[in-house]
């Protein structure tokens, strides 16, 4: 959990050795800041090229083939899986749709698709409705 307010960002809590109703709050100011975002930013971007490599491995794909199915070139998956750039928005959204269920809605909610949402919607969908039916 982060939290950022006032220069300060508060990276953790966890319940003091002492007093297990005492939570003990680790801060970062300053330039301690700056360092911890960009160890997060690093670490984020492997996480995210490596989602990109899973998820063409898990298609049985060569980049080259992924491109294809993306309508992009084999360079710009190349580029992905290195990290050294980020998949566009629709891009994203069309990994998702190319993707099963357990790595669709990653893919779709780095794009800006509402998961929860979606959800939301077919859950009310599936739920019968409680009007009565007169026949």
């Amino acid at each position: 959990m982060v939290i950022q307010y006032c220069s300060l960002i508060v990276i953790g809590f966890r319940p003091a050795q002492s007093r297990s109703n005492i939570l003990r709050v680790t801060v970062l100011a300053g330039s301690d800041i700056y360092a911890y975002h960009k160890v997060y930013t690093a670490w984020y971007v492997l996480v995210r090229a490596q989602r990109v490599v899973t998820f063409r491995k898990k298609l049985g794909l060569l980049q080259v083939q992924l491109a294809d199915r993306l309508g992009v070139k084999q360079a710009s998956v190349s580029r992905w899986e290195s990290g050294s750039r980020e998949p566009s928005v629709e891009n994203y959204i069309r990994m998702g749709n190319l993707a099963d269920e357990g790595d669709c809605l990653w893919f779709w909610e780095q794009g800006g698709v509402d998961v929860k949402r979606i959800d939301r919607w077919i859950s009310a969908r599936r739920t019968p409705s409680k009007k009565s039916h007169k026949t």
